[in-house]
């Protein structure tokens, strides 16, 4: 019930009064993961990003095998650009949690950000598989693809793609691009207006 309440803090942006709620949580209940995990997201979306690496360290020692506690320490990395120190967080990730197309595509995108196409290609072909309606992983996908020179397997997944995704700004891109690649202006005439 208090963990509840803090949650419902944090939800309408009242941070203080959350941690506050969160701190005696943890008093109380020191061995709590989900109470320390808890705290950290609060801590994260106050901008505080360091205490917030250690709550989600101290979730993973009540709770080792804990995916989101992973995903979360290596996002804080990724979004700090420090891409070679998110890689070890997403690939345990993906490792406690390997049909995660989530943690496969963050892990893959962390190699691609350090310009390794070729090692990103595994994670985020198998990301792909597991998510094939999602734009994020296809997007992914098709950047490594591209940096690797495989433009014909980037063209050969757009044309798949396309059968489901939605309509937006990065799908039209592509299309454009890939439509350079394929014969006639079919292509083309659909996705320009």
């Amino acid at each position: 019930a208090q963990l509840a309440a803090a949650g419902r803090l944090v939800a309408e942006r009242k941070f203080g009064e959350a941690l506050a709620a969160y701190d005696r949580v943890v008093a109380s209940y020191p061995v709590s993961a989900e109470a320390h995990f808890n705290r950290a997201v609060a801590l994260f979306r106050q901008g505080r990003a360091d205490e917030a690496i250690a709550g989600f360290r101290a979730a993973l020692s009540f709770r080792p095998k804990w995916t989101e506690a992973l995903l979360a320490l290596g996002q804080i990395e990724f979004r700090r650009g420090r891409y070679r120190e998110a890689e070890p967080w997403f690939k345990l990730a993906a490792e406690m949690a390997p049909n995660s197309a989530e943690a496969l595509c963050n892990l893959g995108l962390s190699q691609l950000r350090q310009f390794h196409p070729r090692r990103a290609l595994p994670a985020l072909k198998r990301s792909r598989e597991l998510a094939p309606e999602r734009e994020e992983p296809w997007a992914a996908l098709r950047s490594a693809l591209n940096m690797a020179r495989l433009e014909e397997e980037a063209l050969a997944d757009f044309l798949r793609f396309e059968k489901q995704g939605k309509p937006s700004a990065q799908l039209i891109s592509a299309a454009l691009e890939s439509a350079r690649m394929t014969p006639g202006d079919e292509l083309e005439r659909r996705y320009l207006p």
